[in-house]
């Protein structure tokens, strides 16, 4: 059972959660809707807004978008007349990398919001 509770996935699961809470919260405030049609939406919100981040952190992860970070750093340094310190080739090999743990909890909690929504939904068809 400690194993279960010190892996690391289930710290961002459940920080995922209280995002998706907060973007559900922030939906139903939004839209003025408190119907079950306005859950429906705050489910889809929170759903899409956790999959998408935890699809960024995994392109950033995988270096699919460092040429173009390193190009606008580089770009908007030479503007005020500076150069990067370290080559394209040192920025790459150098950059941390984010645990696999981050974006899968990511998903996971989206996951959880899809499962309501699949839920809600069917309830408000009927």
């Amino acid at each position: 059972m400690k194993q279960i509770k010190d892996r690391k996935i289930f710290k961002y699961m459940f920080s995922g959660v209280i995002i998706g809470m907060i973007v559900f919260g922030g939906t139903l405030l939004y839209s003025q809707n408190f119907t079950l049609e306005g859950l429906v939406d705050g489910a889809t919100m929170s759903a899409i807004i956790l999959f998408v981040l935890g699809w960024f952190l995994y392109i950033s992860n995988e270096g699919s978008l460092d040429i173009l970070v390193y190009g606008v750093q580089a770009f908007g340094k030479a503007l005020v007349g500076k150069r990067m310190k370290d080559s394209y080739y040192d920025y790459t090999t150098n950059k941390e990398r984010v645990s696999k743990d981050v974006y899968l909890g990511f998903w996971l909690s989206a996951a959880v919001y899809i499962i309501l929504f699949a839920v809600l939904y069917i309830i408000y068809k009927n």
